[in-house]
């Protein structure tokens, strides 16, 4: 094994591999520990645990030392990309079973901090939390005593004092899973489509005629347009009990028209994500009009390769559409992305399909 030795200052030495795995190099220091890999192990392994941070970097050196300059990093997890550069995971824990706790993978490297179980006596915290010195301070998406879980909903961390939107990962109480939701933290909601008219130059157009197993697992870019899937939408339904909400924002004017749906209810693919509700309503204040009524229910998902009454291949999108292929789509063509107010079309500018808590019902 060929060893180079890098002086940057003299001190503490940050010992990382390099992911060409027959180089180390080693680093001196004043402001950064010593990492290795966890004793024992095979190079070519990972800690399979979810990052609190994910980061770029050249190489496993630069990773190690980006977790030095992190509150909260005790190992991580180094990968090499196929352009050559490295998918730094910035980890809040170090296995406790040893190399049994490991997965191996291919072109990774795990370290950790040498110091880490010093540290975690002074930091109990997990997942980048900041200890007090009587409690954590946990960072966006992680809850408990000590940051040890994934919050439980959108609306917790709209309560944690969380603002702004974007994918974060939620487990329900009583969910022995976690799924990757879009929370709108400014109103503790989950956005489960959203349509942007027109579509921002940055974004990429995509089409919403699409088959029964792509709405099945979702598709889109979280910063534009996108379609969550029915099997998460499913699943965290069956956890919680929301009120769903058609929310449309119309073009051109402050002026909104919403639809609620009181105590929804979805079923699973195998009774093709029926939903079905109490009643529909709206607030006094926004417009509502019947793009979207309680006059067929429960009603069943539709695409183009599993349709009913040939809406989805007419309206060219997947929905809960009724018989005569109206029920107020999202997923239509940009061009027909209206809803009705008073009996006449209004372009909408976004629209948002969403879970909200039931905390108002006239």
């Amino acid at each position: 094994m060929m060893v180079k030795c890098i002086p940057i200052n003299h001190c503490q030495l940050i010992i990382a591999s390099l992911l060409a795995f027959d180089t180390v190099v080693v680093y001196t220091s004043t402001d950064t520990a010593g990492f290795m890999g966890l004793p024992g192990c095979s190079l070519q392994v990972i800690y399979p645990i979810d990052p609190f941070r994910s980061t770029t970097t050249l190489n496993a050196v630069e990773c190690a030392m980006i977790c030095a300059r992190t509150y909260g990093c005790f190992s991580v997890n180094a990968c090499k990309r196929d352009d050559g550069k490295v998918t730094c995971d910035i980890l809040g824990d170090v296995s406790s079973s040893g190399c049994g706790g490991m997965t191996s993978k291919n072109g990774c490297r795990h370290l950790q901090r040498k110091d880490a179980a010093d540290l975690r006596a002074l930091n109990p915290c997990k997942n980048g939390g900041t200890w007090t010195g009587t409690i954590c301070i946990c960072i966006a998406g992680y809850a408990g005593q000590y940051c040890g879980r994934y919050i439980y909903s959108c609306r917790e961390g709209t309560e944690l004092g969380l603002r702004g939107t974007g994918f974060y990962k939620v487990q329900p109480a009583s969910s022995p899973v976690p799924f990757t939701v879009y929370c709108n933290f400014n109103a503790g909601t989950v956005w489960l489509v959203r349509r942007i008219n027109p579509v921002p130059s940055w974004c990429p157009g995509i089409s919403y005629n699409r088959t029964w197993e792509e709405y099945k697992h979702g598709f889109g870019d979280v910063n534009c347009e996108y379609f969550l899937g029915l099997e998460t939408i499913y699943q965290l339904n069956v956890y919680n009990r929301y009120q769903w909400n058609i929310y449309n924002a119309l073009q051109g004017s402050s002026s909104v028209a919403s639809v609620y749906m009181e105590s929804a209810t979805i079923t699973g693919e195998d009774a093709n994500y029926q939903l079905d509700f109490i009643r529909i309503f709206s607030n006094p204040w926004e417009w509502g009009d019947d793009a979207f009524d309680d006059s067929v229910k429960p009603r069943r998902f539709c695409t183009w390769d599993r349709d009913c009454w040939g809406c989805a291949k007419t309206v060219g999108g997947g929905w809960w559409f009724k018989s005569d292929c109206t029920g107020g789509a999202l997923t239509v063509p940009q061009n027909q992305l209206k809803w009705p107010v008073s009996g006449v079309d209004k372009v909408i500018g976004q629209a948002f399909l969403q879970l909200d808590q039931m905390d108002y019902v006239p």
